[in-house]
This record gives structure tokens, sequence and C-alpha cells, in this order.
């Protein structure tokens, strides 16, 4: 009788334990170290409410790619969330100052500061373009990785990355910021979250924006304005000058607990993006996103 006693206990445990297992399902988030941050924050807040969900955050790769969201900010992403621009940048040096004057550039002095053989024509008919002072002064850094913003900002001023003048680096994005830094007649592009103190919300030491040719109030918010006078700013205006890229979420529509946790995000997980350095999408770019998932989800049923 004791046997059985012992052998019914143990039955009802293990039947307890598998059904603790089937109700914490874990789902893994592929993050780049940027945002991990903002995707700890979205887990910490989601957590408060879906105590049933554990999330393995990583860098890598998933074992798993049918419970997995990758972020990314390339063209492939399933739903888009928010965005971030590329600003030029340089060092903050008295020797840069001198060759720059209070020369600003447009877009089309940038891709002929960032690039080798521009296709448009010159106003002038010359054939040859002469280098500006500028142009010949400055040591241009981007990157050798293909998921590098150079890659963008290279396709937005209608160039092929192999056309970028200077050094390549290896590493991420963040390396370029070193590189610039550590060279004082030194231009690069980065996302705008890499160039601010997150903390502080003002410009790395040591790094400078290059100046711009827009408008004058514009011009003034990017000199001196701080990241959220920036971010507001670039939320209601578009320049040619500065690339806008998208930022989403990579995943498979036919998981139920994916989809709820990108409805998540795109209502309530976008509301502290400035904190991170990242622009909003407008309420009608929200709500399409969020069709995405409605529509995919009906298609699935």
């Amino acid at each position: 009788m004791k046997n059985l006693k012992f052998t019914t206990v143990l039955f009802l445990g293990l039947q307890v334990s598998s059904t603790l297992y089937a109700q914490n399902e874990e789902l893994t988030l592929v993050v780049p170290s940027f945002a991990k941050p903002l995707v700890e924050n979205w887990v910490n807040e989601y957590g408060k409410t879906h105590e049933n969900i554990n999330f393995q955050i990583v860098s890598g790769i998933s074992n798993n790619q049918d419970n997995t969201i990758t972020l990314t900010s390339e063209e492939q992403a399933t739903v888009s969330f928010a965005e971030y621009p590329l600003l030029p940048v340089a060092a903050a040096s008295e020797e840069l100052e001198k060759v720059l004057g209070n020369k600003r550039l447009n877009a089309k002095k940038i891709s002929n500061l960032f690039f080798y053989d521009d296709d448009e024509e010159e106003d002038d008919g010359e054939e040859d373009r002469k280098p500006s002072k500028v142009e010949k002064a400055v040591n241009v850094y981007s990157s050798a990785s293909k998921k590098s913003v150079t890659n963008f900002f290279a396709k937005h001023f209608k160039h092929l990355v192999s056309d970028f003048k200077g050094k390549k680096i290896l590493g991420d994005d963040a390396f370029l910021i070193r590189a610039v830094l550590n060279d004082k007649f030194g231009v690069s592009v980065n996302p705008i979250f890499n160039i601010y103190n997150i903390d502080t919300r003002k410009v790395q030491d040591g790094l400078k924006i290059l100046p711009l040719d827009i408008d004058k109030k514009s011009s003034i918010t990017i000199d001196n304005g701080n990241l959220d006078d920036v971010l507001n700013l670039l939320e209601q205006k578009n320049f040619a000058e500065i690339p806008i890229m998208k930022l989403g979420l990579s995943y498979d529509f036919s998981n139920d607990k994916l989809n709820g946790f990108v409805a998540w995000i795109l209502t309530e997980g976008t509301k502290h993006l400035h904190h991170f350095g990242l622009l909003e999408l407008s309420d009608k770019e929200l709500q399409a996103e969020l069709h995405k998932i409605k529509n995919n989800e009906l298609a699935q049923k």
C-alpha cells in the first residue's frame, strides 16, 4: 500500500512539472549590442503581465528559429518599429576646424567627401573635378562589415560600398567612432545613438557632427541641440543630407506568442524610444505594422 501511495505521488509530481515546463515557454531574442538596453527594458515590462514566458537575449545565432525574434535594420525585417538617422562625424580638433572654416556640406558635398567617382556631372562641365581643400585634408573611415550602416549610407548617396575613400575598419560601427577619435582629421558616419551620450544627451567628448548645409533653424538644432532636440527635429523633417534607417523585427508570423510580444512592442514598447536614441514611427505607420500581424494571423487560421 505504501508503494502505491509513493507511485501515485511521484506520478502527480511529474505531471505538475511537465505542465509547468509546458507553460513557461522560452523565446529567444537576437539583439545587436546597441539595442540590448532597450530590449532588456521590453523584457522587464512585458514580464510583469506575462510571467509564463522566459526570454533569452543573445547576440549571435539562435538554436531555435521557430521561437526567435531577430532585431535587424536590414530590409528583410517582418515588422518595423523605429528609425534612426545616420550623421557624418569628425574629430573635434582645432586642425580640422581650420580646414572646415565656415563651410557646410550639402548632399552633393557629402557624396564627394566620402566617395570616389561621383557619376553626376559638374555644373562647370569639367571632366575631372578637383577635390576640395576639405576632401584633401580628411581621412575617411568606413566599415568592412556587411551589417554596417556604412552600406546603407553608400546606397543613400547612390554609391557602392567599394566607392568609399579612405580606410576600412573591422568590427561594428562603434569601432568607426574610435578610429575618428584617434585621428584629428578623421571623418566617418554613424547612427545617432553611437554619436551621443545617452545619459548626458550630448555629443560624445572628442566628436563633432560635420556642419550640414540645411535651413538655419535646423542646422542650429543639430549643431548645438541635445539628443532629444535632434530626434524631435528629424521626426518632423527629412533632409537629403541625413539618411534614415528603419529598425525592425524578423520572426515567424505563425507563432502566436511571438505575435503577441511584437504587437505589445508596437503599442507599448515604443514609448521610450527617444531615451535610447531612436526615432518614433508615426501613428499611421505603427497601425500599418500592426495590420501586418493581424492579417497574417487571419491567414494562418
